[in-house]
C-alpha cells in the first residue's frame, strides 16, 4: 500500500532522503534484518519515514515486518512499563509519610551545615577565652 500511495510522495518531498534510504537499504543488504531492526530501534530515523519508504526502496515484506516487530518491543515494553507506573499512583499530591521523609531528608541535608556553624562557635569561644 505504501509502495502505491507513497513512493510518489516521497519521491517529491523527500527525495533525497530517499535516496539516502536506498543507498543504506543496498549497503547492508547481506544483513538486511540485524540493519533494520537496527534502524527500528535507535531514535534518529522517524518511524512514519522507515514505514512509507521501505517498500519504495525493496526491503521485502518479510524483513520489514520481523524486524518491526523485534526492534520496536523495546520501546513496546517502556511504555508498558511507563503506563503501569502511573496505574501505582494513588494520588497526587503528598501524604504524610512522603512530608516527613521530605523534612528527615532536609534535616539531613541540613546537618553538616549545623555541625560547622556549631564547631565554629567553639572555636570563636575557646579563642574569646585565650584573648580575656
Amino acid at each position: 500500500m505504501s509502495k502505491s500511495l507513497g513512493a510518489g510522495f516521497l519521491e517529491r518531498n523527500f527525495s533525497d532522503k530517499l535516496a539516502w534510504f536506498r543507498n543504506k537499504i543496498d549497503e547492508n543488504r547481506d544483513s538486511l534484518f540485524y540493519y533494520f531492526v537496527f534502524l527500528r530501534i535507535q531514535p534518529f530515523v522517524p518511524d512514519f519515514f522507515l514505514n512509507l519508504a521501505s517498500s519504495a526502496v525493496g526491503v521485502p515484506f518479510s524483513v520489514f515486518f520481523m524486524a518491526s516487530l523485534v526492534g520496536l518491543s523495546p520501546y513496546t515494553f517502556f511504555f508498558v512499563k511507563t503506563g503501569l507506573t502511573i496505574n501505582e499512583i494513588q494520588s497526587i499530591g503528598m501524604d504524610s509519610t512522603t512530608i516527613f521523609s521530605l523534612f528527615a531528608l532536609a534535616g539531613v541535608a541540613l546537618l553538616p551545615v549545623w555541625l560547622t556553624k556549631k564547631e565554629d562557635k567553639v572555636a570563636d569561644d575557646s579563642q574569646d577565652k585565650k584573648q580575656n
